[in-house]
């Protein structure tokens, strides 16, 4: 029976090969996928070919002659124009964007902060029950 050559047996200044080092016939060939069904290169998502529509220019003639304008831009035009018209649907629409986009300042207030006088009335309170506990406990009133 005829000895397997082994690592030992290996000439010297060949290729060494483990653990992320394949054999040299295994590796991949020059342009060749690991993945040859994966995903293929330069393919987009829904979220960018959106970003991509609603970014296009399109022309719009109104009172100032033409002009090129967004996409996104145009559609919020057309529906205020539906929202002027009386379309429910635009106007809802529309107080909905505002209401999520807007730059109202009122909405800019936090709401969870208190005036000065409520937090003094909010100190005044706590300090009398903390008194009256108090006094519960000497067995007082």
């Amino acid at each position: 029976m005829a000895k397997r050559p082994g690592r030992r047996d290996r000439p010297v200044g060949t290729y060494p090969v483990g653990y992320g080092k394949p054999p040299i016939g295994s590796r991949f060939k020059p342009g060749q996928s690991g993945n040859p069904s994966g995903r293929p290169r330069r393919s987009r998502n829904v979220q960018t070919v959106l970003k991509e529509i609603l970014n296009r220019k399109v022309t719009v003639r109104d009172r100032h002659g033409e002009r090129k304008i967004s996409t996104q831009e145009a559609m919020l035009l057309k529906f205020c124009e539906n929202a002027l018209k009386g379309d429910p649907r635009a106007l809802k629409t529309l107080v909905a964007l505002m209401e999520r986009y807007g730059d109202d300042p009122a909405s800019t207030i936090d709401p969870t902060a208190l005036a000065p006088d409520d937090e003094q009335l909010i100190k005044d309170h706590l300090a009398r029950q903390t008194a009256d506990e108090a006094r519960r406990r000497k067995g007082g009133k």
